[in-house]
């Protein structure tokens, strides 16, 4: 997307491999079952830390991700595969903002998450 890299602005700019590589070295130093994230781009991008994670030594085997009314700037999940989720999209999730109705801008990603016995 449109970024400032050092000092220009750049249209339709790829994120800088330095600064996946923060994003990757933070979850890989927590480990955690499952991961939310917020502006994310396109599916690829998701599929691309998808893959870069397992790489490295955390196979998330599930994910999701959601497209609402903003096109650059996208909700996704992580999540390995003893999680038992269910995965409800709102991408159409109305507000009043100064007397009119909206939409939340990337929607509402919700998670279900359940234990083996289904609760």
């Amino acid at each position: 997307m449109d970024r400032l890299v050092e000092g220009r602005w750049r249209p339709e700019y790829p994120k800088l491999e330095s600064e996946k590589k923060v994003v990757r070295e933070t979850i890989l130093a927590v480990g955690p079952d499952m991961i939310a994230l917020q502006e994310i781009g396109e599916r690829a991008h998701l599929l691309e830390l998808q893959h870069d994670l397992a790489s490295e030594g955390i196979v998330y085997s599930c994910s999701a991700w959601l497209e609402a009314h903003d096109s650059e700037r996208h909700l996704a999940a992580l999540w390995t595969e003893n999680l038992y989720v269910d995965v409800v999209e709102h991408p159409n999730l109305p507000i009043r903002f100064m007397g009119e109705v909206d939409f939340v801008k990337r929607g509402l990603l919700e998670l279900r998450i359940e234990d083996e016995r289904g609760e």
